[in-house]
């Protein structure tokens, strides 16, 4: 028997926990000339939809940016949201990746989690964006 636990109707108003229009960009002042941006936390926590429990793990932002830079600030209050979410690893990925990109519009960005979570089992989930033509 195959359960599905993680619907997004079990989710959808837990979802409203993350405050993506916290978010901020600065401007970045080098357009057009390519540098590769990446942030780092090794404390990045969301809930186990299964059981309630917190799972902590390392999260990583790398982005070539356009126009925009991310506000340092305003996207580690962002990722700290994620403690009241109960959301699988992947979602959370793939979520974080749609939030950035929407709001700094990069050339490139990735997003990565690893999260070591029973004895010697783990998760990493990858997320990419590319900009057409870019």
């Amino acid at each position: 028997m195959n359960e599905h636990t993680d619907t997004p109707e079990k989710h959808e108003t837990s979802l409203n926990l993350v405050p993506a229009q916290a978010l901020k960009t600065t401007k970045y002042r080098y357009a057009g000339e390519p540098m590769e941006v990446e942030y780092w936390t090794e404390e990045f926590a969301s809930l186990c939809p299964q059981d309630g429990s917190l799972k902590t793990g390392s999260l990583f932002v790398r982005y070539v940016p356009f126009a925009h830079l991310i506000e340092l600030t305003s996207l580690g209050t962002y990722l700290s949201s994620y403690r009241k979410l109960a959301i699988l690893h992947e979602h959370a990925v793939k979520r974080i990746l749609d939030d950035l990109v929407k709001l700094c519009q990069p050339k490139s960005m990735t997003v990565e989690a690893d999260f070591a979570l029973q004895e010697s089992m783990g998760v990493r989930a990858k997320a990419h964006y590319q900009r057409r033509g870019a």
